[in-house]
């Protein structure tokens, strides 16, 4: 009987990447290393490969023999006629052997071309796939430096591009200094965090992205400490998205600006991830938190139970401009919401306020949806579809929201209006409430209530209120009216009002009497 053994695909590469001389490969040997140990080095020296040259565009790489060392990649030359290298181009990078530590450092340091310019970029790049076996670890070592006196900055970005680029074992990135400049890059297209694989990000910017076309998918962990940041974005002629379908612990900052981000499963802990002009988040399963304070933002997909979404209206620059709101997109599709959404029009007027956008497409509300303004000068406009299911919560904490499109919300579950909000629908929007649904409206004062603002502009039509379910007036802060006081819940003002609530509950009951007065609304009158 011949026994058979199954390898995984990261055992079979380290099992043939682990010989001492790989054939096809210019093998790192090291300064005295040979064909049985390695040493530590420098990537520029002829004299540390098994093929006696440096590796070259068509010339594949294995670091690959046992032992623990590091081989260093840092501006070299081979003499004052020759041309001065930033790093290397080759055509495929095998890290990692059976045994030991094996360690690449791109090392982030600047230096000069024939033209005496200023270099400040050591870059790695990989024409075709390449590997990271369990015992290799790849360091992005950028030296961010400080400008010296009558010299050029000896700071540098640390980068790794091409690929794709499978990782089975540790990417780390680093910052030596705390001067202004470089920063690390993994520019790959098709970089996987495999399974029980790491990607660090320590100190300094690691930017995802930027050079090339460049995908990310996470299967392992992706960590970012504190005080380091972790940017996904794409240079101008380019596109970048990250997948996590593991873990990503956040405990610096992560921006996602200009890209794509799909949170496809697993989990983000820590801090919130920050969605920026032109990000695009497609939703669909883990916990996490995201919040979108800059331009416009698109949403796909399913926001999960254990998922929050704050949508913060602030100001910001766009050639020269300043903008006040924030707006998400649906982008035509249907969204749905187990989660929470917060849609919020923070700050104070024109300085560090702004408004609050949800625009083109359909909201299926399963979770909570909270809009709230802080400064009466902005407010949350609701540009979408909306179907509030039973379990569904819809509240306004404070100021206007607006449904000022010809869009409907479907009321089957909770709408609570606090004692300071409005729910404005005009330009043609509706609302209608299901049997099962609950209309809450919190009652401060004489005048102090949350209250329905409907509408009739010139163009698109009136706000229409279709009244069924039960209406909820809720007496809160310790007040309690006289007898009979009626308070105005729902403002007519050129809107329709149609039907009649089922039930009203907490002492109240309806006023439908002054439907054509003037000014003319429903009335939620205490007994």
């Amino acid at each position: 009987m011949i026994a058979t053994v199954a390898l995984s695909t990261s055992a079979i590469q380290i099992a043939a990447t682990g010989i001492a001389h790989a054939a096809g490969c210019d093998t790192w040997y090291g300064p005295g290393g040979g064909s049985s140990n390695a040493t530590s080095g420098i990537w520029g020296v002829p004299s540390n490969w098994s093929t006696g040259s440096i590796p070259g565009g068509s010339d594949d790489v294995c670091i690959t023999v046992p032992g623990t060392y590091t081989v260093t990649l840092a501006p070299w030359s081979l003499g004052t006629a020759d041309p001065n290298h930033a790093g290397d181009g080759v055509n495929a990078l095998t890290l990692g052997a059976p045994s030991g530590a094996q360690t690449l450092d791109i090392y982030g340091e600047a230096g000069f071309n024939d033209s005496n310019e200023t270099v400040n970029t050591v870059e790695l790049d990989l024409a075709s796939s390449s590997t990271i076996n369990a015992n290799g670890t790849l360091i992005l070592d950028s030296t961010n430096g400080v400008s010296q006196t009558g010299q050029q900055p000896v700071g540098a970005s640390s980068v790794i591009s091409g690929g794709p680029l499978l990782n089975y074992g540790h990417i780390v990135t680093q910052v030596e200094d705390t001067g202004p400049g470089a920063g690390t890059y993994l520019s790959i297209v098709g970089f996987v965090n495999e399974h029980g694989a790491s990607l660090n990000d320590n100190t300094g910017t690691l930017t995802v992205g930027d050079i090339n076309t460049s995908s990310a998918t996470n299967q392992g962990t992706v960590v970012v400490a504190k005080g380091a940041s972790m940017v996904v974005t794409p240079n101008s002629f380019s596109s970048s998205i990250f997948t996590n379908e593991s873990t990503v612990t956040n405990n610096g900052s992560i921006t996602v600006n200009n890209a794509s981000w799909s949170q496809s499963a697993g989990s983000i802990t820590g801090n919130t991830v920050t969605l920026q002009s032109g990000a695009v988040l497609v939703d669909a399963a883990g916990p996490a938190r995201f919040v979108a304070n800059y331009g416009t933002v698109t949403l796909n997909g399913t926001i999960p139970k254990s998922q929050t979404i704050t949508v913060l209206g602030e100001p910001y620059n766009y050639q020269g401009e300043t903008y006040y709101s924030s707006t998400v997109t649906l982008g035509g599709t249907q969204v749905v919401n187990n989660g929470h959404i917060v849609l919020e029009a923070d700050g104070k007027s024109n300085t560090t306020g702004g408004s609050v956008y949800l625009i083109d497409g359909g909201l299926v509300n399963n979770g909570t949806v909270a809009a709230k303004v802080v400064d009466p000068s902005w407010a949350v406009h609701l540009q979408v579809g909306v179907t509030n299911h039973h379990s569904g919560s819809l509240s306004v904490s404070g100021g206007q929201l607006l449904q000022d499109t010809a869009t409907k919300t479907a009321n089957s579950g909770h709408v609570t209006i606090a004692a300071n909000g409005s729910y404005v629908l005009d330009e043609g929007a509706s609302f209608a409430n299901a049997k099962s649904a609950t209309t809450t409206i919190q009652i401060a004062g004489a005048k102090k209530y949350g209250q329905f603002g409907l509408a009739g502009p010139c163009c698109a039509g009136p706000g229409v209120f279709v009244a069924r379910g039960t209406l909820s007036p809720v007496l809160v802060h310790g007040y309690r009216p006289a007898a009979n006081k009626d308070f105005a819940v729902i403002s007519l003002e050129g809107g329709k009002f149609e039907g009649r609530f089922h039930s009203v509950s907490r002492k109240f009951t309806a006023d439908y009497k002054s439907e054509a007065a003037s000014p003319a609304f429903v009335g939620a009158k205490f007994r």
